[in-house]
């Protein structure tokens, strides 16, 4: 057991380190200027970029594929609750939390679980998601849900923790070359987005402000 934490604590230092450095490349990379003129309120747009730009009908293909959109948050949210599960589990006081609220949260894991092995049969049998899919696409998937089952897991039978860390471990080492680092990417794309269309005017969108589009 003392081998498998030191062996994800290693990983831990690793994966944090290596997502660091590129977060700090990528904030070293010079921005192209935008020349267009000034339309909106670039503040306003980037704000709504990352909230109510985010909910299931503000666009089109969330608001026709609603389950999709649900099963989806529902397994990022199970990914942040299995990384809260991963935190605590270092310290004596994850077996003293209330029988109850681990049960709520092993439940809750669970369901995540199931959505995340959900969209990876979808995507080895849907033939237009197949056809879009690389191998990193499944691995890190399997990696990430295991990871989620796992952490259900162990709020249930908080003595089995070997596996659960070993397991934890090669995905933080898998972390910066996989797709899974795509939640660093996520800010940018969500700053440049709010920047580039409230510049023009396009975002947010005036009938949201009281327009009559």
């Amino acid at each position: 057991m003392i081998a498998v934490k030191l062996f994800l604590e290693l990983a831990l230092v690793f994966g944090i380190g290596a997502m660091t450095a590129r977060l700090v490349a990528l904030l070293q990379r010079p921005q192209k200027p935008d020349l267009a003129r000034v339309r909106g309120r670039e503040g306003a747009a980037i704000a709504y970029a990352y909230t109510l730009a985010m909910l299931p009908w503000s666009k089109e293909s969330t608001r026709i594929h609603w389950l999709d959109y649900s099963r989806g948050v529902i397994f990022h949210l199970g990914i942040a609750g299995g990384l809260i599960t991963l935190t605590l589990s270092f310290f004596p006081g994850l077996t003293n939390l209330p029988a109850p609220l681990l049960a709520v949260g092993g439940y809750f894991l669970a369901i995540a679980f199931i959505c995340g092995a959900i969209g990876l049969i979808l995507r080895a049998t849907h033939p237009r998601l197949r056809s879009l899919s690389t191998p990193d696409d499944y691995l890190a998937v399997i990696l990430v849900a295991g990871f989620v089952g796992l952490s259900s897991w162990v709020l249930f039978r908080p003595e089995d923790l070997s596996f659960y860390y070993g397991w934890a471990a090669i995905m933080f080492i898998y972390l910066p070359f996989s797709k899974i680092r795509h939640f660093l990417y996520w800010f940018f794309a969500r700053f440049f987005l709010g920047q580039s269309f409230g510049r023009r005017g396009v975002l947010p969108h005036p009938r949201m402000e009281g327009g009559s589009r």
